[in-house]
């Protein structure tokens, strides 16, 4: 009997931007205290509000896509897209959702992990809801 090879692919994971990064003990608590307190967390272009990532992962896997962390607040309704303040346009994939034992951090319901379509294009600091 033959043994069977499986095809495992490696995952790679790049920090693009962590702009509420100070130190290696920092949590994702910290950067959201750090957020809520930059009065340029937020910004108007064009008619639409945008929101400074508090993340912004690149994931390779099968395919290669974003993690970006925003704020909740900018899901309100169904979403298709998203652009940042240089224009590129990302597709909506998915959330993706952290898991902790209890007690859930008091952060936890403030920040959502989008999955974008990964693009080549210059990524930027700021996302909005296109619909």
């Amino acid at each position: 009997m033959k043994k069977s090879e499986k095809n495992s692919k490696k995952i790679t994971i790049e920090t693009l931007c962590k702009p509420y990064h100070q130190s290696p003990s920092d949590t994702l608590g910290d950067y959201y205290v750090r957020y809520i307190n930059d009065e340029s967390r937020t910004m108007v272009k064009d008619g639409m509000t945008y929101y400074k990532a508090l993340s912004i992962e690149r994931i390779t896997a099968k395919e290669t896509f974003l993690i970006v962390a925003l704020p909740a607040e900018i899901i309100k309704d169904a979403v298709s897209s998203f652009v940042d303040e240089n224009g590129a346009k990302y597709k909506y994939k998915g959330i993706e959702r952290l898991s902790f034992q209890p007690p859930i951090p008091a952060w936890y319901n403030r920040i959502v992990f989008l999955m974008l379509e990964y693009s080549d294009e210059c990524i930027g600091d700021y996302f909005a809801v296109l619909n």
